[in-house]
């Protein structure tokens, strides 16, 4: 299974870092079962690199290798209204 995490700039620090975590962890005890799924994760990006709201940067695969992905993963949203998405509105 191919597995896409879009890395964005604001994104929450821990949003991103709870997936990851918990996707690295499972793969590394999945090593421990005969039968366990499999798959591959990569961080892809809109740029080459992404800032976290707290400033720490994300290097990125091109955003197309999310097209053959399995399965995209969008991790929490810092800031409203996004910016680009639409359709939010201030609080």
């Amino acid at each position: 299974m191919e597995i896409a995490v879009i890395a964005y700039d604001g994104m929450f620090d821990s949003g991103l870092a709870a997936i990851l975590d918990v996707l690295n962890t499972a793969t590394s005890m999945a090593q421990q079962l005969s039968e366990a799924p499999r798959w591959n994760l990569t961080t892809v990006g809109f740029d080459r690199e992404a800032r976290t709201a707290a400033g720490h940067v994300v290097y990125c695969e091109p955003v197309e290798f999310a097209r053959r992905a399995d399965l995209l993963i969008v991790p929490a949203v810092n800031e409203f209204p996004v910016r680009g998405a639409g359709g939010f509105r201030d609080r």
